[in-house]
């Protein structure tokens, strides 16, 4: 596998290629809208979601009516495109949205590269999204309850047994169950973009 298919911490050491990552995630180990609408342990912690998206007035909007989202992205990411059907998760995905910086889609690995940001849509749950995450395989060693405005519930989890993406934020609406999961800068910015309807 070429180095521009690999992943690498901030001292350049190859951690695990993209297509292993790619693998962990389909597995559901780690979670990744759909066609309708180097991260290291030593890295800071996710930012929170953001109320103001003004900030950002260049940046590619992305609203879904249905399930009552709006963020925003740069625009040297593209969405690339979902399968049909969409891959297999526990519990199945609604809809999926995936960003990637446009010379990494553009070549002929860009299904196997990590997202930059990734959003899972799932169906609603009355259940706490910790019972939710653990009947559905997705326990993790660090879960934190945080507030996300307009959500009825918002957990960070974090996986530290994975080199990239390891950490995910967690949203229950009465919508819709979403999964975040940024990977570097440019995610974390995006996520930071996050509204709710």
């Amino acid at each position: 596998m070429s180095a521009s298919n690999a992943l690498f911490n901030a001292h350049g050491i190859r951690l695990v290629s993209a297509g292993i990552a790619l693998l962990m995630q389909m597995d559901g180990v780690a979670s990744g809208l759909a066609a309708k609408t180097g991260d290291t342990p030593s890295r800071p912690a996710m930012s929170s979601p953001a109320t103001n998206i003004e900030s950002h007035p260049d940046w590619i909007v992305v609203h879904d009516v249905e399930v009552g989202f709006t963020l925003r992205y740069p625009p040297h990411l593209v969405r690339l495109p979902e399968p049909s059907p969409l891959p297999e998760r526990r519990p199945p995905l609604v809809a999926r949205l995936r960003l990637l910086d446009r010379d990494l889609a553009s070549g002929a690995t860009a299904d196997l590269e990590p997202a930059t940001l990734a959003v899972e849509i799932f169906a609603p749950t009355a259940e706490p999204l910790r019972d939710w995450l653990a009947r559905n395989g997705r326990q993790a060693a660090g879960i934190s309850s945080t507030t996300v405005s307009g959500a009825i519930e918002a957990v960070r989890v974090r996986f530290p047994r994975l080199a990239a993406p390891n950490e995910f934020l967690y949203v229950r609406t009465a919508r819709a169950v979403l999964a975040l999961i940024p990977l570097g800068a440019d995610g974390e910015a995006a996520l930071s973009t996050l509204q709710l309807d």
